[in-house]
């Protein structure tokens, strides 16, 4: 009897896993597990730098589905709006991130940064930022939710 409830239970935890694993994204995954936060929602991924092994920088785009999962993750996450206030230590962070960006495999980080991203429509005070350290605040992570164009756009260092 103990036998046949321990099978269940193991099967049950595997339902749950297979659920878990099959319905999160890798990028949904990864920033749950490695920050916290929470990104239902997501229907695409573009990498568009990634010099990451154990330590490196990451720059991703993700297409959220609809604007509903657009106020979810900026509500459990506790998203700020970007504002004249907080508008230029944003705009010195993401520098900070864009003057260290270097070459790996052939691509340079500066030049997938200029061809991809808008800093002026990041810094749109009709979006929201997360900024995330750790390490001492070697390793952080930059997030700006873009409201009009349903994307999140993602900066990562690790060291």
């Amino acid at each position: 009897m103990k036998r046949q409830i321990i099978i269940v239970i193991i099967i049950l935890i595997s339902i749950f896993l297979g659920f878990c694993f099959f319905t999160l994204k890798g990028c949904q995954i990864e920033a749950f597990i490695n920050w916290h936060i929470y990104l239902p929602g997501v229907k695409e991924e573009k990498v568009i730098y990634d010099s990451f092994f154990r330590d490196g920088d990451t720059i991703s785009i993700l297409t959220i589905s609809n604007s509903h999962f657009l106020k979810k993750i900026k509500e459990v996450n506790n998203f700020e709006a970007i504002s004249s206030k907080n508008m230029s230590t944003i705009q010195d962070n993401l520098l900070n991130f864009y003057d260290s960006l270097g070459q790996f495999k052939g691509i340079d980080g500066k030049e997938a940064y200029d061809k991809n991203i808008d800093v002026k429509q990041l810094l749109n005070t009709n979006n929201y930022y997360l900024m995330k350290k750790k390490n001492q605040d070697k390793s952080y992570l930059i997030l700006i939710l873009d409201m009009e164009n349903k994307k999140i756009y993602s900066f990562i260092r690790i060291m």
